[in-house]
């Protein structure tokens, strides 16, 4: 079964930011998805929110 990636995860992979919680649980997430060789999906709008959050980060 894919595994349904939110915007939030990607960007704690990215930036490494947040509370330590939610960076553990990122880490937890990207370790799982390696170790199975599991299918990562998106949602259609996943670009966007990506581009949205590098545009906010740079200004």
């Amino acid at each position: 079964m894919p595994f349904v990636l939110d915007n939030s995860i990607v960007m704690r992979w990215l930036f490494s930011n947040g509370s330590q919680d939610a960076v553990d649980y990122a880490i937890r997430i990207f370790e799982q998805l390696n170790q199975e060789d599991q299918i990562a999906c998106v949602p259609a709008i996943w670009s966007l929110e990506v581009g949205n959050v590098i545009v906010r980060a740079e200004a």
